[in-house]
């Protein structure tokens, strides 16, 4: 990975070491911090990933159409095999997030030493690569990705490694090995199975290969090679898709592009501004910037390229319209190569302004800027430690404790030989993993009429209201409020919610059962109300929603 060399004073390579050391600890305990954090729909893939594995084949609903509930079909496989073999499932999907997490630090590393060498500063001091490897370990945005059971750390650590090899082939005095070629193009293949966006990142770094390498023959054989294993993998997966669920994207895509594209860039561009703004991820970008300017010739257009990729995918992030997930997961990841790029950038500044002991200025350096850096993020891990709360303490104890009453309901109709449960509800990932029950996906990733229904038309929140829940009369429906169902006026948000709480029928059909607390303030939060049908209304056992922590606490 990072070769030292023979020539490095044994002071040096202590202090690397020391550092290093600190920074692999901090990233481990941001990672224990957050380890309560499951996100919901981490749940969905789970519960997909368990009916393949039982024999019902690839749906979400026993007996319901196939359907691509999930967007990260390598971590789906991944999951498929853990549950095959016994394993808890949720505890080794984190394991591999975390995992996934150290080699982003590691690949960050290596590439920073490669910028660096490329720039004509092989003798540069290894506490360089440090500030950028600090970064990542700090920000909760990997940290909360390697923990929240997503491919969030997974894609980010193949994004920042398929750079690695990538520039390693293009700046290589000889030409490729076979060996090479075939891990690089292995690597951007496997991206392109755990995100719909890793077509993109590969694309995207083919392109600016063949352009950097146009008057090198071999090695434009080399890039060939890649992108044809590139399109190996996609192509197959895209036949597969076709095959099984007969649509080339994951039914999310159908959900999440459906909006006009102005809209959705104006909330991308909310999301990358908080990110710029909160993330201190504009201050990261402009140093990056500065490196590429200080970086002697030779290296610039590295340093230049690799930051043109963390653009790019900034960009796709805005078009796609960011997220509704902790924590900033879509600008993840880019976040192994700006890492690179910073490390890059604080030691092109030093080589030019204080070339000499450089060991002990890098140091120096480090230690001044690890705690300034951690102390302007004090706002966001609040704001990350916020979500945990909400998502853990909240988000869980509701839904989880509504999944067990409703699938002892559910066991109590079979055993009377009644039909099975249909509930609709919208956050289906903890309900439908912990209970098994039929469901009706408001939000539309686990129902692939709806999914294309909002693609094709753009009306991504109206059209449930109408066949998708009503008209399919499920047993519960339960509505997501930001007032208690005592308030003098209920006020909901999500406008799926709205259309079937506003819907003629409902009240007609449905009447009020209980409410679980969403969230530990109830006062400041949301409620999980459950509507019953009026012909099963008095069927279902006695609820007992849990408390509200604070009231707990109290």
């Amino acid at each position: 990975m990072i070769e030292v060399g023979t020539s490095r004073p044994h002071r040096e390579l202590v202090l690397f070491a020391l550092g290093l050391a600190c920074v692999l600890a901090f990233f481990i305990f941001r990672c224990w911090m957050f380890w309560a954090l499951t996100v919901d729909d981490a749940y969905i893939t789970m519960r997909q990933a368990g009916n393949l594995v039982h024999g019902y084949g690839f749906v979400y609903n026993i007996g319901g159409p196939a359907v691509e509930s999930y967007t990260n079909h390598s971590l789906f496989l991944v999951q498929a095999l853990l549950i095959a073999c016994g394993l808890n499932v949720v505890f080794f999907t984190k394991l591999i997030g975390v995992f996934s997490g150290l080699a982003v630090i590691a690949g960050a590393l290596v590439l920073a030493r490669m910028l660096l060498q490329e720039g004509g500063l092989g003798n540069f001091s290894l506490q360089w690569l440090l500030p950028g490897a600090w970064v990542l370990a700090d920000s909760p945005i990997l940290a909360t990705g390697a923990v929240a059971g997503l491919e969030t750390a997974l894609f980010t650590a193949l994004t920042t490694w398929s750079v690695v090899l990538m520039f390693r082939i293009m700046r290589s005095g000889a030409v490729p090995s076979r060996v090479q070629l075939i891990l690089a193009g292995g690597v951007l293949g496997l991206s392109t199975w755990t995100r719909p966006e890793g077509i993109a990142w590969a694309l995207g770094l083919c392109v600016v290969a063949v352009f950097v390498l146009r008057s090198e023959r071999p090695k434009l054989r080399g890039i060939a090679l890649i992108a044809l294993i590139v399109a190996v993998f996609w192509i197959s997966l895209t036949a597969y898709r076709y095959m099984v669920f007969g649509y080339p994207f994951p039914n999310s895509y159908y959900v999440k592009m459906g909006g006009g594209t102005l809209s959705r860039a104006a909330s991308g561009f909310q999301y990358f501004r908080d990110w710029a703004l909160l993330n201190r991820g504009g201050a990261l970008l402009l140093i990056a910037l500065v490196g590429v300017i200080c970086t002697p010739r030779g290296g610039r257009i590295l340093c230049a390229v690799a930051l043109a990729s963390v653009l790019g995918h900034l960009a796709v992030t805005i078009y796609e319209g960011g997220d509704w997930m902790p924590h900033l997961r879509m600008i993840a990841p880019c976040m192994g190569v700006l890492a690179a790029l910073v490390s890059a950038s604080f030691a092109a500044l030093a080589h030019r302004l204080a070339p000499l002991r450089q060991d002990i200025i890098g140091c120096v350096s480090l230690l001044c800027f690890c705690p300034l850096w951690t102390i302007s993020l004090q706002k966001e891990l609040r704001r990350a430690m916020g979500e945990v709360q909400v998502r853990v303490y909240g988000w869980a104890d509701a839904h989880e404790a509504l999944a067990m009453w409703l699938a002892s309901w559910e066991e109590t109709r079979e055993s009377t030989g009644k039909p099975p449960l249909v509930v609709a509800i919208e956050d289906i990932g903890l309900v439908g993993y912990h209970s098994d029950i039929r469901i009706i996906d408001l939000a539309g990733l686990a129902d692939p009429v709806w999914a294309h229904y909002a693609y094709d038309t753009g009306l991504i929140y109206d059209y449930p209201a109408g066949p998708l829940v009503i008209d399919k009369r499920p047993d519960v429906i339960v509505l997501v409020t930001q007032t208690p169902p005592d308030a003098p006026e209920t006020r909901m948000d999500w406008h799926t919610n709205q259309a079937v709480f506003k819907h003629p029928d409902f009240p007609r059909l449905y009447r009020y059962g209980s409410t679980w607390t969403h969230k530990d303030f109830p006062g400041d939060g949301y409620f999980l109300n459950v509507y019953l049908r009026n012909d099963v209304f008095n069927e279902p056992p006695k609820p007992q929603p849990p408390l509200p922590r604070a009231r707990k606490r109290g």
